[in-house]
């Protein structure tokens, strides 16, 4: 579960000399200086267990299931408690991953799809249903709704890709990229709703949205493409922050901050937006945090311009 260095000679006499070799061979475990370490993390969450991969991420085909995955399934959970009455006749989990928002619609839907472009999350997702004995769940190759089975949806979740990237990280860091600004992935996801969910569906979405000049990027997006037609859009904000690792980037784009959102398109209804705000205290100790992540940046920034 923590990935931490094993002796060789440890695991040996646990799993046994061949059990080593087969599962270096699979990849599932790398060898150096005499430690065995897994590639492979399990994380707990309600009961079930979910295998993917370990850290570090930023390389090829990486599924990971980190703290904003199971944020998202923490969101989820309540929402389900909330409508515990609703039952659903077909679920779809975009951006699966590993799988565990697709397994967790399992017990208030007869059928649960889970489709991702990355065909290691497939894997995963597939002996992630299997090991949790899920029947209900099918996982499938798809980018966004290309690929998906015919028909709608009257559920549809996604935990998408978020993060704005530099383009030379962009191909090695699939599972977090989210296109320009972070949210061209979540928008192009929105567009395929129209014909992808039914009518009354609900959607959930977890993205992140950058402010630019006091402009909520993501807000601007989504009433873009939906003022005119029947939707109801709340956009619950849980968090807001900076990301020091491309500080200079985000510099460049005049990126003053972003905002973590849970959105909530309802079909069929009066088009409306709602958007509540964050509780004063929260949006207080975000401040205080961003504040030190600019200060932290624009030092940086000017150290390397003295060079």
């Amino acid at each position: 579960m923590l990935c931490q260095p094993v002796e060789s000679e440890q695991l040996q006499r646990l799993l046994t000399r061949v059990k080593c070799h087969e599962l270096l061979e699979a990849g599932v475990l790398s060898s150096l200086d005499g430690m065995y370490r897994s590639l492979i993390r399990v994380t707990p969450w309600q009961g079930r267990l979910f295998w993917h991969d370990a850290p570090p991420g930023f390389r090829d085909s990486w599924v990971f299931l980190g703290a904003d995955s199971v944020d998202f399934a923490r969101h989820l959970a309540e929402w389900v408690v909330k409508h515990r009455e609703v039952r659903y006749d077909r679920a779809l989990d975009l951006c699966t991953g590993a799988g565990i928002h697709a397994l967790m619609l399992a017990g208030i839907a007869g059928e649960v799809v889970g489709a991702d472009i990355n065909k290691r999350a497939i894997a995963f997702a597939r002996l992630n249903a299997a090991l949790n004995s899920i029947p209900n769940a099918s996982f499938c190759h798809a980018d966004l709704f290309n690929g998906i089975p015919a028909g709608t949806f009257d559920l549809v979740v996604s935990n998408t890709p978020f993060v704005f990237l530099p383009d030379e990280l962009r191909p090695r860091c699939r599972d977090g990229d989210g296109g320009a600004m972070g949210i061209e992935l979540v928008l192009r996801l929105v567009e395929g709703l129209q014909t992808h969910l039914a009518p009354e569906g609900v959607a959930i979405l977890h993205a992140n949205s950058p402010i630019v000049k006091g402009r909520d990027l993501l807000l601007d997006g989504l009433c873009e493409r939906l003022t005119g037609g029947r939707w109801q859009l709340t956009l619950i904000p849980t968090h807001e922050f900076h990301d020091a690792s491309f500080y200079q980037l985000y510099a460049v784009h005049k990126i003053e901050r972003f905002v973590r959102y849970i959105v909530i398109l309802r079909a069929g209804r009066p088009f409306q937006v709602e958007r509540p705000s964050l509780p004063p205290w929260r949006k207080a100790a975000c401040a205080v945090r961003i504040a030190s992540v600019h200060a932290q940046g624009t030092f940086r920034l000017g150290l390397d311009q003295l060079r």
